[in-house]
């Protein structure tokens, strides 16, 4: 009979353990005794196989479950909604397995209470207090390059871990960034063909090309009267040219023509240029573009590309806009018409 018990313990443990090595099972208590609650992406919605289940599930009693297919650690936040209370929890590890996760409603952007190794590493060794005396520096933008610089250094030393690849990605919402660049290659090969890492070495790929230094990528443009063209930028002539991506819809592009307008009577005769390149792709949107064109009186080239062509450059946000030298490689991006205007004040006064 013991042995029969062993026997049926064994297969029991076995088949529990398959089923929990690539999925997960977080049991969450949660102080809502209902409403519906659901993982949500920590920042960078690529990072995501799309079989990740970011479905909503019930809270009943103040428990919730939720299950998955992962085969590595992943960082996801939780997102409650009931007629009264509405929660977001802060970025947190789930790995493969079963865990226990205790979050409290009231306590918005909290990290939630789960116990695992890359949480673990997360708060005891990465979130150091090196790291969190970042906060005390007021600049952003200098908050910004100490923490990528602590990436790099924190990556050279932890070549294997899932935390510094998820952190990776996240800042790499604000773009190429030779520091994450040079964290990424610092890891092992079994992270870097993780699921994450073949995803962060795409759009690191696709990143790099509209980077500080690189010659902008050669473009091919749809013009006004639909012809077609192959845009060259280091064979333009201009000292300096300003490509400006915008859509016929968007109310923040339009509101800098103004001063575009400005801008280029002032210097186009003295080296410099704007392109400007839509992604309006329907018949209706092609109307509404030339119509921008026509009643805004815009003085500089206007042509279209099909949305691969943004999606390729990852520009997902509008306006941007990349300033080219004469040889076409690109020295400066997003900069706002006070910038720009002060730039070529300087350098072509």
């Amino acid at each position: 009979m013991k042995k029969i018990t062993f026997i049926i313990l064994f297969f029991w443990y076995n088949s529990s353990q398959g089923q929990t090595k690539d999925s997960f099972i977080l049991s969450g208590s949660i102080n809502a005794d209902s409403g519906m609650i659901n993982l949500l992406g920590s920042g960078n919605i690529t990072a995501y196989p799309e079989n990740f289940n970011f479905t909503p599930v019930l809270v009943k009693n103040g428990k919730f479950r939720i299950e998955g297919k992962i085969n590595t650690p992943y960082e996801v936040m939780l997102l409650l909604k009931n007629e009264r209370q509405s929660y977001i929890s802060d970025r947190f590890f789930i790995e493969p397995g079963i865990q226990t996760i205790i979050c409290n409603a009231d306590s918005s952007r909290e990290t939630p209470n789960i116990q695992n190794e890359s949480m673990l590493e997360y708060l005891k060794e990465y979130r150091s207090s090196e790291f969190q005396s970042f906060d005390k520096i007021k600049d952003y933008n200098k908050k910004k390059e100490a923490r990528k610089e602590y990436l790099r250094l924190y990556a050279k030393k932890h070549p294997s871990s899932y935390v510094v690849l998820w952190e990776i990605s996240y800042e790499l919402r604000d773009g190429y960034d030779l520091q994450l660049d040079s964290s990424y290659a610092d890891l092992t090969e079994k992270i870097k063909s993780s699921n994450l890492g073949v995803r962060i070495q795409d759009e690191l790929n696709h990143l790099r090309l509209t980077r500080t230094g690189a010659e902008f990528p050669i473009m091919n443009v749809v013009d006004l009267q639909s012809k077609s063209h192959e845009i060259s930028w280091g064979s333009l002539q201009s000292r300096y040219t300003l490509v400006d991506f915008w859509f016929s819809h968007c109310s923040v592009c339009i509101g800098e023509f103004p001063d575009y307008i400005k801008i280029v009577d002032k210097y186009q005769n003295k080296g410099f240029m704007i392109i400007g390149i839509s992604n309006d792709t329907s018949a209706f949107e092609i109307t509404a573009w030339k119509d921008v064109i026509k009643n805004k009186s815009l003085n500089w080239s206007q042509f279209r590309v099909p949305r691969e062509t943004t999606d390729n450059l990852r520009i997902s946000l509008f306006p941007t806009n990349f300033l080219l030298d004469g040889s076409g490689k690109i020295i400066a991006n997003n900069m706002d018409t006070k910038q720009l205007s002060d730039f070529l004040a300087t350098k072509l006064n």
